[in-house]
């Protein structure tokens, strides 16, 4: 999405409301606090929380990152057992010669 204010590329996350019928629930509210306090340049920031159509759905406008941690993370992953099987092969090709 774009950031009609300056054209600046964003992210939005809708907060999940299908337990809570009174409002958000605290985990959101921490959530939000959080990202409204923290300043580092390893977690993105909140830039504003919008609502929709409705109260249930609210949604918080962030800096665009090219990737997120989960896929991160997976790809670490995937990398270290490709290298860890490539590893093995020539290891294992070492001992039977």
């Amino acid at each position: 999405m774009r950031d009609t204010r300056n054209d600046e590329i964003v992210a939005m996350k809708k907060m999940r409301m299908e337990r809570e019928k009174d409002g958000l629930l605290i985990s959101g509210l921490r959530e939000i606090n959080l990202l409204l306090n923290i300043r580092h340049d390893n977690i993105v920031r909140l830039k504003d929380v919008v609502f929709g159509g409705s109260l249930e759905s609210i949604f918080l406008v962030m800096e665009y990152c090219e990737q997120d941690l989960a896929s991160l993370l997976d790809n670490i992953q995937s990398l270290s057992l490709s290298l860890r099987s490539f590893y093995n092969f020539f290891d294992s090709d070492k001992q039977t010669n």
